[in-house]
């Protein structure tokens, strides 16, 4: 039935503009649709409620999951459950209409801080622009384009007016996710959603050139405005100075991972990393169960291995207890499988090795092998094949070496169908030892990795060279801060705009602290000692 569905869906659904969204990672990464939805009730149109009453921000998550879910699990039932949060906005018995009929605003019917209801939020205004444009993503539904035009007229219009919009005390745009309130002004998350959302509005009403000209102007408010709530260790909630959660923070974190990967700016990719850091070892302290990778470090500190490379330790992952195995050693395939279509493989530089057990009723998946070889320093190549109906098929997979030692990724096989070959530059035969067998497909390790370099005293206007030696990862990021005195160093914040590349030219002599933040795109993924030397 799901897949009938799917099918008229694939038929139907693709009349009229289509849109291409980033996915919204800052919600989707955290919350379970499922457990979202648990502990709440609906009316009878089944839109969502809390405690019986309608919230606009929780219908736009939930509409922002159901359109995911959806997606990723072809459901009709979410595709149904994401139309039915879309009917709020099309009632005017439940939003208000502003602005003589130009704006639509979605009204928070209590009093909360010191703001009365009706009240207006920059975070939920944007927040339901992007819902209402993945609705139209699914449904091609005309009739809701004229509403997300004007939920954006109110989001962008002054906050003195009845809008969300206004100016910081240093001249910046900002969407006010409370607006008017002096308790809590310029929530930095908020204005985040209420960014994403004129985001996404300008990429498809691109001849609106007024929204376009403030989206620009919050974007640049958002961009100079991130290093005014940090402190050397932590980060604030608004401007009020009050000190955000651990679980903000990590909600804030896939924020700044979203818009680095709507706008491609590495000034949020840096964000990401700084707020990583401060993040670690700071429980989530909550019982709700709606909230995925709760006990997930997203950011973790890196061990320095023997061979001076810095990694998250593999042995923090699962280790795959193999035992009652033996290494059988041929010298080509040929002599694993007397077949004629494997003459090719035979060389007399080659050793082959395959995994033997005693009980081939043992499946053993693996996809990480460690080992140390002899002859190190004659190997030519490595390569891995799987054997499977009497056929041998090389795969593909990564690596790394150290002076004595190989640690190879790989796709998960049954152990029993790995074979390696050790090719050499000259005949000799190898021997393998010390192995250690892993499965490491199942568990998430932190999304990046950090260590912090040694202080240096640093000379202004002298040019260093630096040199990160990195393997197996995307992307690496120095950043650093400074201080005229080595003891004042941690009292110095970390700034997005602090990074270095391949040279550095100090604007102030002093002792500078670096912190080398890389992805774990795998359990190879590694880097080396940052090394800033003079030119």
């Amino acid at each position: 039935m799901k897949i009938i569905f799917y099918i008229l869906f694939l038929l139907i659904g693709f009349q009229g503009k289509s849109i291409d969204l980033v996915r919204y990672t800052c919600l989707v990464n955290r919350v379970d649709v499922d457990g979202f939805a648990e502990e709440r009730t609906f009316d009878k149109e089944g839109i969502i409620l809390t405690k019986n009453k309608y919230n606009p921000l929780v219908i736009v998550q939930y509409g922002v999951l159901s359109y995911y879910a959806f997606q990723d699990t072809k459901d009709s039932v979410y595709y149904y459950n994401c139309l039915k949060q879309a009917a709020y906005f099309k009632d005017d018995s439940k939003v208000d209409v502003l602005f003589k009929g130009k704006g639509i605003g979605l009204p928070y019917d209590f009093n909360y801080k010191d703001m009365t209801a009706p009240w207006y939020s920059g975070m939920t205004q944007g927040y339901a622009a992007s819902f209402l444009l993945r609705y139209y993503n699914l449904t091609k539904d005309e009739t809701i384009l004229p509403i997300i035009e004007k939920v954006i007229f109110v989001l962008i219009a002054r906050q003195e007016d009845g809008g969300t919009l206004s100016t910081t005390r240093e001249g910046h745009k900002w969407l006010q996710e409370y607006p008017n309130s002096k308790k809590s002004p310029e929530v930095l998350n908020g204005a985040i959603n209420g960014l994403i959302g004129l985001k996404e509005y300008c990429d498809f009403f691109n001849k609106d050139e007024h929204a376009k000209e403030i989206l620009k102007q919050v974007y640049e408010g958002i961009v100079n405005s991130l290093t005014l709530y940090d402190t050397p260790d932590w980060t604030y909630y608004n401007r009020k100075k009050h000190k955000i959660s651990p679980l903000y923070i990590r909600y804030q974190f896939h924020e700044m991972m979203q818009l680095y990967n709507m706008f491609g700016d590495h000034i949020f990719d840096h964000q990401m990393r700084i707020w990583g850091m401060m993040s670690y070892g700071r429980d989530m302290k909550t019982k709700l169960q709606m909230y995925k990778l709760k006990d997930l470090e997203l950011c973790a500190p890196v061990k320095k291995t023997e061979d001076g490379f810095y990694r998250y330790p593999i042995d923090s992952l699962t280790k795959l207890d193999v035992r009652n195995f033996e290494i059988s050693t041929y010298k080509s395939l040929k002599h694993l499988k007397k077949k004629k279509e494997l003459k090719s493989f035979k060389t007399s530089k080659s050793h082959f090795f395959k995994f033997d057990f005693q009980s081939d009723s043992v499946a053993y998946i693996v996809n990480y092998l460690e080992f140390k070889v002899s002859d190190f320093d004659q190997i030519e190549h490595i390569n891995i094949y799987q054997q499977s109906n009497g056929k041998f098929e090389s795969i593909s997979f990564k690596y790394h070496k150290f002076a004595d030692k190989y640690q190879l990724l790989f796709d998960p096989i049954n152990l029993k169908d790995l074979v390696i070959s050790i090719d050499h530059f000259k005949k000799r035969k190898s021997e393998l030892s010390n192995l250690k067998f892993y499965n490491t497909s199942s568990i998430q390790q932190p999304f990046i990795g950090y260590y912090k370099a040694d202080t240096l005293m640093l000379h202004a206007d002298i040019p260093y060279k630096i040199n990160l030696p990195q393997e197996n990862t995307k992307r690496a990021v120095i950043l650093y801060r400074h201080s005229t005195e080595v003891d004042n160093i941690k009292k110095s914040k970390w700034s997005a705009k602090n990074y270095l590349e391949k040279e550095f030219t100090p604007k102030f002599k002093g002792y500078y602290e670096f912190a080398v933040i890389f992805d774990l795109d795998n359990p190879l993924s590694t880097v080396g000692r940052l090394e800033v030397l003079k030119r």
